[in-house]
């Protein structure tokens, strides 16, 4: 099992319109990460001897705690919701008060393949600085893989101060991660030019860093406000790899931690990390903790391409030749995911000819999970939905990394739904049991979970739906009436 330890403040965090209480702090970020993904974390600071229950809520994480005490306060944070920035107040933190001399560095940092730090902790006080110092020249006297993640913070120190700290240490680094704001900082500043991923390699080059990572989020805009798309890149001096082309897009509910679970999923080696990032924006809190990583990863996946279709048309007739005519059709005329109901004549196998690699695909009208899934899954189905909840069909589906969309039809069903692990909900019967003002409801309610109507949906319809905040619509008998022109406006939409 790799062991790492993880150097730097953490605090308690406040949301500024609920009160609501947990904790955060990069290094820790990274420790917690690390642990879900199978790691001996080491999370090494300073706290006062009441920390506020701090250590028996992070000992429940899995990591394991180093801490040595003095008379100092623990540091807070609020979180400014409606602003989306965040409020420190670290002055007289025992953090920042550290006499660094008391603390054995070298030896804590024995035994361990990684040692984490951040461009924040020099800036926190003369200690921190002092105690940074020697992580950096006992990491390289003992041959200890350092990753540093330049975290800039605006409050702490400018951009030229925080290089001036950094840059002498940068040839002791074997993963350098930064926003994309630090990224083109460093190329104005060292006069480098070209796409992003040639500049991470130039840096990779100048300074002989093993890897240097870099993070994009784009806001996305229209019916897709509130959504981003998150992409990456990890480069060596010879070699990159970019994710610019495999964006994932998802809806934030957490604005912090996501650079530090990334990290995390590079250290790990993960080729999924910019997934990691996305699991831990899915909930409240800096934490990214899953027992079940590779499930959250294809759920989040099936997720980013079903949002980004917008459209689900559904395929169903009494015809196998019809149906396979039909799922032709609305393919040539753009949809970029389909349905197949399982109430057509071969469902399955007319599933498996759709031979598209970028089309998403998935079966419909599921009512008894064990005999379908598996079957429709080697067929190349990525997603499930039924009219109801059958029982055990959330657990099926998340066997096979598949995403299970329940049909719920008011908000209490939608809440069990939810409670059993569900991600993502069919409004069915849309027409019918969903009024626009009980679809409102359960958006305001349930900002996490993607919610897609589906049952008597016309083309008029679609821009209502997604002016109310619907992540994606179904569609079916309607497609029918639809000359080409009409389908390939609607797949546009």
């Amino acid at each position: 099992m790799a062991r790492i330890i993880c150097i730097g403040e953490a605090m308690k965090r406040y949301m500024s319109k609920t009160g609501k209480q947990s904790i955060g702090g990069a290094e820790l970020n990274v420790a917690v990460a690390l642990s879900s993904l199978g790691w001996k974390t080491t999370w090494l600071s300073v706290l006062p001897e009441n920390d506020e229950g701090m250590i028996a809520a992070i000992s429940r994480t899995g990591v394991e705690s180093v801490i040595i005490r003095n008379d100092g306060e623990v540091g807070k944070y609020t979180v400014i919701e409606d602003e989306q920035r965040v409020q420190y107040q670290r002055e007289g933190s025992a953090f920042a008060l550290m006499d660094p001399d008391d603390i054995n560095i070298r030896t804590f940092m024995q035994g361990h393949e990684w040692v984490h730090l951040t461009g924040i902790t020099p800036f926190l006080g003369q200690g921190p600085r002092a105690l940074w110092n020697r992580v950096m020249i006992f990491s390289e006297l003992d041959d200890i893989k350092l990753s540093l993640d330049i975290n800039h913070r605006p409050a702490l120190c400018s951009r030229d101060e925080l290089w001036d700290v950094i840059e002498p240490h940068l040839r002791k680094v074997h993963l350098l991660s930064m926003s994309e704001q630090d990224l083109h900082w460093i190329a104005s500043k060292e006069g480098m030019s070209g796409s992003e991923e040639e500049i991470c390699k130039q840096i990779a080059r100048k300074w002989l860093i093993n890897r240097v990572g870099c993070t994009f989020k784009e806001t996305q805009t229209g019916r897709l406000q509130g959504w981003q798309k998150r992409w990456s890149i990890v480069a060596t001096p010879s070699e990159v790899e970019s994710s610019r082309e495999n964006k994932i897009l998802h809806r934030p509910i957490e604005h912090l931690g996501s650079g530090d679970a990334w990290v995390a999923g590079v250290i790990q080696n993960e080729k999924n990390a910019d997934v990691i990032a996305v699991i831990q924006q899915s909930t409240f809190g800096d934490f990214f903790l899953s027992n079940n990583v590779d499930c959250q990863s294809a759920e989040f996946e099936t997720i980013s391409g079903i949002v980004n279709a917008g459209i689900i048309p559904i395929i169903r007739s009494s015809s196998r030749e019809i149906a396979e005519k039909e799922a032709r059709r609305v393919l040539d005329n753009g949809a970029q995911c389909i349905e197949i109901s399982l109430d057509t004549p071969d469902c399955i196998r007319l599933l498996g000819s759709i031979r598209e690699k970028e089309i998403l695909k998935g079966v419909g009208t599921v009512q008894i999970p064990t005999e379908v899934v598996l079957k429709s899954y080697r067929r190349g189905a990525r997603f499930f939905l039924s009219p109801n909840n059958p029982k055990g069909f959330i657990e099926e589906c998340k066997m096979f990394n598949s995403l299970a969309i329940p049909g719920v039809s008011s908000i209490e069903e939608a809440e069990a739904a939810v409670s059993q692990g569900a991600v993502c909900l069919k409004l069915f019967h849309s027409k019918n049991d969903w009024r626009i003002v009980e679809m409102v409801k359960i958006r305001e309610l349930m900002p996490e979970v993607v919610l897609i109507p589906v049952g008597g949906v016309m083309a008029e319809d679609v821009e209502k739906m997604f002016g109310i905040g619907m992540d994606a619509v179904g569609i079916g008998g309607a497609l029918g009436s639809m000359d080409d022109i009409e389908q390939q406006a609607l797949f546009s939409e």
